[in-house]
């Protein structure tokens, strides 16, 4: 029995200095090993937050794709004085739909992309909200869908932590 307990101790000492040399060795080459402190944030997840926030950007990307979609008939109805502007506008509902994919699928991968974003959306939004005293066409109806789109980007951001993306990422040990 005392015999048996003392090969049991030895093959323990011995996988952990092997442990502890791999360890060593990974250290000396840089490469920091795999736990849950030092991956990257996206690889961590968030659960319930991250599930919520890219429901959001999808159903702002969907919504996008409806502008779109509506957008074509203004093209083709606008007179030349204003079909380059209603198509570049066609294409700038569907250029938001794949960034609001992008911020969705990949909200800690893309720095600066969220910080644009809102801040294009919120200008756009205060423009819109000052025009409605010029009595701009559509500009009541622009303005609370954008501000409905802020509040919908804003809390992805902070849901997401799309914040951490400016972060520098470790490198993940690969054997």
């Amino acid at each position: 029995m005392l015999q048996a307990m003392a090969i049991t101790a030895a093959t323990k000492a011995t996988n952990a200095g092997s442990e502890r040399h791999a360890r060593k060795a990974r250290h000396e080459k840089g490469e920091r090993p795999m736990n849950r402190m030092n991956l990257p944030a996206a690889r961590v997840g968030g659960g319930v937050r991250d599930r919520i926030a890219t429901v959001l950007m999808l159903v702002s990307a969907l919504g996008a794709l409806y502008a779109f979609s509506t957008a074509v008939g203004a093209v083709q109805a606008a007179g030349p004085a204003t079909q380059q502007v209603e198509t570049w506008r066609m294409f700038g509902f569907l250029m938001f739909a794949g960034v609001f994919v992008l911020l969705g699928v990949w909200p800690r991968r893309l720095p600066g992309l969220w910080e644009l974003t809102i801040a294009d959306k919120v200008g756009l939004t205060v423009v819109e909200a000052l025009l409605i005293g010029n009595h701009a066409d559509g500009a009541q109806f622009a303005a609370v869908s954008d501000g409905i789109l802020c509040v919908f980007l804003i809390a992805a951001y902070l849901l997401s932590r799309g914040y951490t993306a400016w972060s520098p990422r470790p490198r993940l040990y690969t054997p």
